[in-house]
């Protein structure tokens, strides 16, 4: 499995917690520079896409929308971008989820 990755992203870890998480090349938020080095699939769990350059994501702790670059690099995207890429709907409804996670379990995220 390891040859289809990309190489700036690592294969499932071993834990059965961690086996639906892309671990990606350890970054910061740009935003609130908490380190973030997983990705998890945004529609089904069972999503075998990894992400790559271009896409986008959004940070667990403030919630702020983010791309990687080309080189997997996370930045945040500027609105025009957001809704010229049609995402704007989903990341919304995801940052309210993350939202109400952390509502609910403070404690992780302290």
């Amino acid at each position: 499995m390891r040859e289809n990755l990309q190489p700036n992203i690592e294969p499932y870890r071993d834990s059965e917690a961690e086996k639906d998480i892309r671990f990606i090349k350890k970054d910061e938020c740009p935003v609130c520079l908490h380190l973030i080095d997983c990705a998890s699939p945004t529609k089904d769990i069972k999503d075998e896409h990894r992400p790559g350059p271009g896409d986008f994501s959004l940070c667990v702790y403030c919630a702020a929308f983010l791309r990687f670059d080309e080189k997997m690099i996370l930045y945040s995207p500027s609105e025009d971008e957001v809704i010229e890429a049609d995402m704007l709907d989903q990341l919304t409804g995801m940052r309210k989820k993350v939202l109400e996670f952390k509502k609910e379990f403070p404690e992780l995220f302290k």
